[in-house]
């Protein structure tokens, strides 16, 4: 188990399926109190949540629509009423297969108000409900969470333009030294 994390609460956005999952049990199992985010996947998040549970840690389910500005905007403080949070790993996406010549302007901003502005305004929150005087407590960077899967995301795959996008929005450029806080 890992001291850092022994009994600290974690937010994970899209804790539900994919790399959310993957996630949030990775935090389960360092040791971590589990908020499981999720937006449609109720069944899912409830599989997690015993999971997590299993390795003796708590696991809560939080679901939100992250297209919903005004759900982004409390689900920190929601977070937080459940415990107080140490983290935020943002992992909410949609990814919709669409060719750039089928993609609407609805559907573009769809997967950027779900793959980037909600990140950007989480981890906003995030860092705004932290002490001054906290210790710890973060939002992990984009480039931390997707480190693995940044040669698949080098590939032209068909259908991956609007959902690829997320990255160069999330990433910061390789001359530009990580900041402090990023979503």
């Amino acid at each position: 188990m890992n001291e850092a994390l022994n009994e600290k609460t974690i937010l994970v956005t899209g804790a539900a399926r994919r790399v959310g999952r993957l996630l949030a049990l990775a935090c389960g199992r360092a040791g971590a109190d589990v908020i499981l985010h999720h937006g449609h996947s109720p069944e899912q998040a409830l599989e997690v949540q015993m999971e997590i549970e299993s390795f003796g840690r708590r696991a809560w389910i939080l679901p939100s629509d992250l297209s919903r500005p005004d759900e982004i905007s409390g689900l920190i403080s929601r977070a937080n009423d459940i415990s107080p949070l140490y983290g935020l790993v943002n992992s909410a996406a949609i990814f919709e297969s669409l060719s750039w010549e089928e993609t609407t302007l609805t559907d573009w901003n769809r997967h950027l108000d779900i793959n980037l502005t909600a990140p950007f305004l989480l981890s906003q929150a995030f860092a705004k409900q932290i002490p001054a005087t906290a210790d710890g407590g973060r939002t992990l960077t984009a480039d931390e969470i997707v480190a693995g899967w940044k040669p698949m995301l080098s590939e032209r795959k068909s259908g991956w333009g609007t959902y690829s996008a997320r990255y160069g929005g999330l990433l910061p450029p390789p001359e530009t030294p990580a900041p402090t806080q990023s979503p």
